[in-house]
C-alpha cells in the first residue's frame, strides 16, 4: 500500500515518471491530480478503462523511484557528489586561506591590484 503522503512528498518529481509510464494519461490532467492517489486512479480508469488497475503498478513505479532517488543520494549510495554545487565548492577550496593572506604569500591578486586590473 503506498504512503499518500510520502507519494504527495515525491510528486514533484514522480509525476514526470507517470506521464512517461502512462503516456495515454493527459499530462494537464496528471499534474492536476497533485499526487491525490484517488484522483489519479479515477484519471487512470477513465483513460485506461474500467478493467486496469493503477494501485499495483504505481506501487512498483514508486519503489523504483525511490531505489533510484535512494541511489543517486550520496549520503545512501556511498558515491562521490559529482553535482555542480560540490564542483564550485571545490573550486573555493583552492582560494587562499586567511593565514595565507595574513603572511602576504596569496597565489592571487589583491582587491587593489584587481582595480588596477579593470
Amino acid at each position: 500500500m503506498l504512503d499518500e503522503g510520502k507519494f504527495k512528498k515525491d510528486w514533484p518529481e514522480l509525476k514526470q515518471e507517470i506521464i512517461n509510464h502512462w503516456p495515454r494519461l493527459p499530462q494537464t490532467e496528471v499534474e492536476h491530480t497533485e499526487g491525490n492517489l484517488e484522483l489519479l486512479n479515477k484519471l487512470f480508469i477513465n483513460t485506461y478503462g474500467a478493467d486496469k488497475k493503477i494501485e499495483n503498478d504505481l506501487e512498483e513505479l514508486y519503489k523504483q523511484f525511490e531505489a533510484r532517488k535512494k541511489n543517486s543520494n550520496p549520503v545512501y549510495a556511498g558515491s562521490r557528489d559529482n553535482s555542480p554545487e560540490r564542483k564550485l565548492n571545490a573550486n573555493y577550496s583552492k582560494i587562499n586561506s586567511p593565514d595565507e593572506v595574513i603572511s602576504g604569500k596569496t597565489n592571487s591578486p589583491t582587491i587593489h591590484e584587481e582595480e588596477d586590473l579593470h
